[in-house]
């Protein structure tokens, strides 16, 4: 069984190559489903029963990394020569070895949730994807085995 849990968070970035306005330093509010994946919980008794995961547990443990350290934060690639921007208006940025587009963001966020999310209840719940909505009309799924649909 699949489920999803939404979390929202603002962001800058630009894609620096980019043959549009992309180029230029600019915000989204991104939105990303966390795509869980596993069985019913049928453990009698336990808060869990019936559910494959908390939808409060999702949320407690993507938003506790997710607003300490993106929220409102500038992600940039680290060979971009705006950089210094950051550091020259007392950004919160973070710096990161791809170009930030919403193909780059999704994995880079499956990759930093994939292990809070190992083992949580003890019965091998795994984090299927993540679908990252960059605006209202466009968003990119991820998944590494390519299996959420």
């Amino acid at each position: 069984m699949l489920i999803s849990k939404e979390i929202q968070r603002d962001m800058w970035h630009r894609v620096p190559n980019h043959k549009s306005k992309c180029r230029n330093l600019h915000w989204h509010r991104y939105k990303a489903e966390i795509i869980m994946k596993w069985d019913i919980i049928e453990e009698k008794g336990k808060s869990e029963e019936w559910m494959v995961i908390d939808f409060s547990d999702i949320k407690n443990i993507a938003n506790g990394y997710v607003d300490e350290n993106r929220d409102h934060w500038y992600m940039y690639y680290v060979w971009d020569a705006i950089w210094e921007l950051a550091e020259n208006m007392w950004m919160k940025a973070i710096e990161v070895s791809f170009i930030p587009t919403a193909e780059n963001i999704a994995k880079h966020l499956f990759d930093i949730l994939n292990p809070m999310f190992d083992d949580v209840y003890k019965s091998n719940l795994r984090l299927q994807g993540i679908k990252l909505r960059e605006t209202p009309t466009s968003y990119v799924l991820y998944s590494p085995n390519d299996n959420v649909r």
